[in-house]
């Protein structure tokens, strides 16, 4: 990590005009009152009523009066009309999309942690997150599978889909790829001490309850115990974290604060309880161990499709991602041939047998991008309801990182955070759309 970070650009100054925001939009809309929303109402109105009268003011002067009086000036006066009319339709169609959000935060009602803890403790359906990456700068890459491998959900597999020509000639070309190639080991050795610390816990708690162990009060202080040392490691990572730029700032305070704040809070809670031992029972103690397994264990792999003349080498992120989602659920085995490497499924299984997992849900995440801790557990939760089963792709509008600093940063993070209101507004009008980024997908529809 030290060698890598030394190659790495010092932090960038700030400019007049930056981004001074700490903390990036809500995930929940807040402070959505009636009023609010009629004024909304009002901006739409406003807005009709004022294209109106332009466009009677337009033909009063231009037709009745002849201000227009040369095919020339007509033309001209055509023109405006239709830039200004191009101009009103964006805005109202801003104000309607934007009232829609308004609509959608007002009547929102998020799912307790508790409810969603109690599913997965139950049901765990499989999931994948494929990381397209193509020449990135690895601390962008580690950032973005760092916040991937801490997502509260039990059985997820992370695989960083390399895109990088696998022979690059050129030093600095080669550094990166060599450092994608380390990177998946690298976290995975990150992560060994608490994944084995916590699921050892959790396989001495089970043991236990099977042989007729009751719940004490020492048990529930062990449990706290263990929700601090996880508060520990995650105050280690973020002490020694290399902050470069906003994004750093925005994983140490969002994700790795924020998380080991939760925890801490948890392991609380967990104190009182305690003393009231009649407060919490057994499958309530056993989803706490979980939730702690289901942080801390990690399992991230690599994959590269340029190595095989059998796959796609399309220089798109679409053909990286669609090459590894065909392959899965297969076993393979590579072959060199005469025009180079191949795989070839087989159905014999043995040490040289490549499997690629079949899961039931595929995150597609990009390599820039920054996941918060419930991210997958509550989009995966979301499409495991039963009016949502031919639901094909789930996606929440995503937000810009606050504090850029840069003016150019910043006007384009704005437009960001406009696209996160645009999106929420025309899903209340059934008018949604995927625009191909970070999204959930039920791997059976998409495989047919």
């Amino acid at each position: 990590m030290t060698d890598i970070m030394a190659r790495e650009t010092p932090r960038e100054r700030r400019q007049i005009g930056s981004d001074k925001r700490s903390n990036p939009m809500s995930a929940i809309p807040v402070g959505l009152t009636d009023r609010k929303i009629a004024i909304a109402r009002l901006a739409i109105v406003v807005t009709v009523v004022g294209w109106i009268g332009y466009l009677g003011v337009w033909i009063f002067t231009e037709l009745v009066q002849g201000a227009a009086a040369t095919t020339r000036s007509k033309l001209e006066a055509l023109s405006y009309l239709f830039i200004v009319s191009l101009l009103t339709y964006s805005s109202l169609a801003y104000l309607t999309s934007r009232l829609g959000f308004f609509y959608r935060g007002k009547d929102h009602q998020r799912t307790p942690k508790a409810v969603l803890d109690e599913y997965f403790d139950k049901k765990t359906p499989p999931v994948t997150v494929i990381i397209p990456s193509y020449r990135e700068e690895i601390r962008v890459v580690r950032t973005t599978i760092l916040s991937a491998a801490l997502q509260e959900y039990p059985d997820m597999d992370i695989v960083l889909l390399i895109d990088d020509p696998p022979t690059p000639s050129d030093p600095k070309n080669r550094f990166l790829l060599d450092s994608a190639r380390r990177l998946p080991d690298d976290i995975n050795r990150l992560f060994e001490y608490p994944s084995a610390l916590f699921n050892k816990a959790l396989s001495e708690f089970e043991y236990n309850v099977e042989h007729g162990h009751s719940i004490s009060e020492s048990d529930l202080i062990l449990l706290a115990n263990y929700y601090e040392q996880a508060v520990e490691w995650l105050t280690i990572q973020m002490e020694e974290m290399v902050i470069v730029d906003h994004t750093d700032t925005f994983l140490s305070n969002q994700v790795f604060r924020a998380l080991a704040q939760d925890l801490q809070q948890t392991a609380r809670a967990i104190r009182v309880a305690s003393r009231e031992l009649g407060s919490i029972n057994v499958d309530r103690v056993r989803q706490l161990y979980k939730r702690l397994t289901n942080i801390f264990t990690v399992r991230v792999s690599s994959f590269e499709r340029k190595l095989y003349v059998s796959l796609s080498n399309e220089p798109n992120k679409a053909m990286n991602l669609n090459s590894y989602i065909g392959l899965m659920g297969g076993h393979y085995r590579e072959i060199e041939t005469l025009s180079g490497r191949i795989l070839e499924k087989t159905e014999e299984f043995d040490e040289g047998t490549i499997y690629i997992r079949n899961p039931e849900y595929v995150l597609t995440l990009d390599a820039d991008s920054v996941l918060l801790p419930e991210y997958v557990m509550r989009l995966v939760y979301l499409m495991e309801q039963s009016q949502h089963a031919r639901v094909g792709v789930a996606q929440t509008p995503y937000s810009a990182y606050p504090g850029s600093a840069t003016r150019l940063e910043r006007i384009a993070g704005a437009s960001t955070d406009l696209q996160h209101i645009v999106h929420q507004g025309l899903t209340h009008y059934d008018a949604t759309f995927w625009v191909g980024a970070n999204a959930v997908l039920r791997k059976e529809l998409w495989t047919r």
